[in-house]
């Protein structure tokens, strides 16, 4: 009987052991396997990190990258083609609200100092105009900056969307394109200030074109706050290129600034 109690014994403590070998091994590889999880965890943490760094964030073209932040009908543009100067070494390039909105009817109800009406009907834009007077100074080729889908022809709406992709870092995609941008030594480029910087589409088109070894005249068409931090963006993004202030033109003061515009251009033609 003793003999048979001390067999029992035996084999029960070599199951006990065996057990706790086994506990063993399935506590270290569950602790192998948390840290291999973590591991995995920190460095997707880090990838987050990076992808979220600030750098600007190409979206796709898309109506909800402009309707997300106000209410409103995006339309996709129709590309207006390059209007030729005598001049093939001066670029005239601008963003303007005229040509870049779902103009209607009564838009005298909804106009505002960047969208005007001319006297012969015709609704032009402060930066269409400055580009204009531009253009017929210098001989130079006009180009309008066109994104792929509309802004909205309200300004305070206009103003919503302008703000919120500026705060996104969002750069709209264009739908005109210059075909021989290095044919061109001089660059004029007439934008609006947005959320007291340069405006995005503008922005769009830096991104689109090395301006390297060229000189950029920047012309911006603003409510008082004059060029903002606008000439030191451009600067960041053409860092080769040559970037001057032009002309700081108060909307309200549109008319008043043209003889000013032009004698600038004459001047600097020399």
């Amino acid at each position: 009987m003793k003999k048979l109690l001390s067999v029992l014994l035996v084999i029960l403590s070599l199951n006990m052991a065996a057990c706790a070998d086994n506990t063993s091994e399935q506590i270290n590889s569950d602790i192998k396997q948390d840290i291999s999880t973590s591991t995995e965890n920190i460095v997707v943490s880090l990838s987050s990190v990076e992808e979220s760094s600030g750098e600007i964030v190409n979206y796709d073209a898309g109506k909800n990258n402009y309707t997300k932040y106000t209410e409103y009908t995006a339309l996709q543009a129709s590309p207006r083609d390059l209007v030729k100067g005598n001049n093939d070494k001066v670029l005239v390039a601008y963003f303007s609200r005229s040509g870049n909105t779902a103009i209607t009817d009564d838009i005298d109800a909804i106009s505002s100092a960047s969208l005007l009406i001319r006297e012969n009907g015709d609704t032009v834009g402060t930066c269409e105009s400055i580009a204009e007077w531009i253009a017929e100074e210098t001989g130079g080729d006009l180009f309008l900056i066109q994104t792929e889908y509309t802004y909205p022809v309200d300004y305070d709406q206009l103003v919503e969307v302008g703000e919120g992709q500026d705060i996104d870092g969002y750069h709209p995609s264009l739908c005109s394109h210059l075909e021989n941008i290095e044919q061109y030594d001089t660059v004029y480029l007439v934008y609006p200030i947005w959320h007291y910087t340069v405006s995005v589409p503008t922005c769009s088109f830096l991104d689109e074109y090395d301006l390297s070894g060229k000189t950029i005249y920047a012309f911006a068409a603003n409510e008082g706050s004059r060029f903002a931090d606008s000439i030191e963006r451009i600067a960041e993004a053409e860092p080769e290129a040559t970037v001057l202030e032009g002309i700081s033109v108060n909307q309200r003061q549109l008319y008043d600034t043209e003889s000013t515009v032009r004698n600038f251009v004459k001047e600097h033609m020399k």
